[in-house]
């Protein structure tokens, strides 16, 4: 039996196996926290609300803002185990398929792998294997992007890789400047205010800028929507690639929802992030996503199509 991408296959059934791993981890921290969803920041949110309806200082001082700190954790390096490896696996996958060096491929997904590990390590006891898991992984991808450059018309592949590490780079520099190693800054602000109630002055409530963490959530939500939509319309021109639906029309398609993607970011930065690039981005990968979607359904089931047709008529 030929087995289509031997080195892909293994390395993914590791990192699926720990990724497993860490939704588990999420399910155990939720437990604790008595938290069914989000990360803890609505709960924290209820809190004020009733320690302020008890019109007792003393009682914003029982808050507790680090109680959901592990949850917040483990729910991000679930998050971003998910975000960064399906675009490692898709991308090795179509080089390996299209006869890229074994023993480069190799070398590449077992450095990745150990730097998913040391991500998700680092990112639950705050130590120095985040910071190396994040250069590794940039490393991986951008290496990954830059070898599918030698495959015919798997340009625009690589131009997504490259533009999808692009918006993780500018994520990660807004996190820098405004010092949130976690999260998006809401929780940064919960804490704020709980601080600021415990003074029993509320003037100092009024002080805290609630729009302090707005590039930052814009820089987050950039990265994430690109990711969400990208790696479904990656995998589905893939799948129609391999059942013989014609590269123009892949080509033309993928054309498209890049252009669709540069305008939704640009959109995302514009005025209350509603730019008319954001409109236009999401119509387009709307309309992309449904031609994908119909094409993999048509390619394989043409003759059953067809026939139905027939019948009908």
């Amino acid at each position: 039996m030929s087995i289509l991408a031997p080195i892909t296959s293994t390395y993914a059934g590791i990192l699926g196996l720990y990724y497993l791993k860490l939704s588990f981890n999420i399910g155990i921290e939720r437990k604790k926290a008595k938290t069914s969803l989000g990360d803890g920041s609505q709960q924290l949110i209820q809190k004020i609300i009733d320690a302020g309806k008890s019109g007792k200082i003393e009682n914003f001082s029982k808050i507790d803002y680090l109680s959901y700190d592990n949850l917040l954790r483990s729910i991000r390096a679930h998050g971003n185990f998910g975000e960064f490896v399906p675009f490692a696996l898709l991308f090795s996958l179509i080089c390996e398929i299209n006869g890229i060096s074994g023993k480069l491929l190799n070398g590449i997904l077992f450095v990745f792998t150990l730097s998913r590990f040391a991500h998700a390590t680092g990112l639950r006891a705050s130590n120095i294997g985040r910071k190396i898991g994040v250069i590794v992984t940039v490393l991986s991808i951008l290496i990954l992007s830059i070898l599918s450059i030698y495959i015919p018309n798997k340009d625009t592949i690589c131009i997504l890789g490259l533009y999808y590490l692009k918006l993780s780079i500018d994520a990660a520099r807004q996190r820098f400047k405004s010092r949130i190693a976690i999260g998006d800054g809401t929780n940064h602000l919960v804490r704020k205010i709980i601080s600021s109630s415990k003074t029993g002055k509320i003037e100092e409530i009024g002080k805290i800028d609630s729009h302090a963490y707005d590039n930052l959530l814009v820089a987050i939500r950039s990265q994430g929507n690109f990711g969400e939509y990208t790696i479904f319309v990656l995998l589905f021109s893939l799948i129609c690639e391999l059942n013989g639906v014609p590269s123009n029309i892949l080509n033309g398609l993928l054309l498209a929802f890049t252009i669709s993607r540069f305008a939704h970011v640009s959109g995302l930065h514009g005025s209350y992030s509603m730019g008319v690039g954001r409109k236009i981005g999401v119509l387009l990968t709307v309309i992309t996503l449904l031609s994908l979607s119909s094409i993999c359904i048509y390619y394989p089931n043409q003759d059953k199509i067809h026939n139905l047709i027939k019948n009908y008529q």
